[in-house]
Order: C-alpha cells, then structure tokens, then sequence
C-alpha cells in the first residue's frame, strides 16, 4: 500500500482489505481506553459506583467489540463481493457449454409439443 494510493481519486487501487485490521485496532484500543475512563470515573464519584462499573463495563466494552469485529467482517465482505462476482461470472461460460451439451443429447420428448390442430389445456 502506497499513500499516493489514499489520495487517488480513481479509486483504482482496493484499500479497504488493507486499512481495515488497522481502523478495527483502533475503534478496538479507543473502546478499551473509553471503558477504562469509565471505571476511573465512576470510581472517583464514589467506591460502590467504581465496583458496580468494575463488573459492568468489561461486559460492555467485549460486546461493543463483538458488534465492531461483526460491522468489519460486513464491510470487508462488501469490498470483496465484487471479485467474487467476477470469479462466478468467469465459471458461467464453462456452464453453459455443458448444459448445452447436456441439452443437445437429450431425446426431444414429442408429447409435450403442441400440434398445430391441439388445443392447450385450460386451468
């Protein structure tokens, strides 16, 4: 990753793969350093608060993480979902030539085609 690539306005180059790990550490550091602010507070307001956010914010702080890994995972997904259309879209000519194939062997069945004296069956 180079830094002219950030400020490149065509968008050529995929950052988001790369930057990725790097903006998750850091929502990661900034909501432990945020959960630690919280218990020195509560604990400087009065020593029952400091115990009850002792207990309740290490929960909070690993849930809010949780829901951070799960937003990066979506993100990361939706940057790659694009190659992983273009991979499929290159296998579908390798499919079609066999079912094509498959469809040229296949022995025409005569009573499903309509004569042009017969009538279609109504509902």
């Amino acid at each position: 990753m180079r830094a002219r690539n950030i400020l490149d306005p065509s968008f050529e180059a995929r950052l988001t793969p790369a930057l990725l790990p790097y903006a998750f550490l850091f929502l990661v550091a900034a909501t432990g350093l945020a959960g630690l602010a919280v218990i020195v507070g509560a604990f400087t307001l009065a020593w029952w608060l400091g115990l009850i956010a002792l207990a309740a914010v290490p929960v909070a702080v690993a849930g809010i993480v949780a829901v951070i890994r799960i937003f990066c995972e979506l993100v990361l997904a939706l940057a790659l979902m694009s190659d992983d259309t273009k991979a499929m879209a290159a296998g579908l000519s390798r499919v079609e030539s066999t079912v094509d194939g498959v469809a040229s062997d296949m022995p025409r069945l005569g009573f499903l085609r309509l004569t042009p004296g017969s009538r279609r069956p109504t509902a």
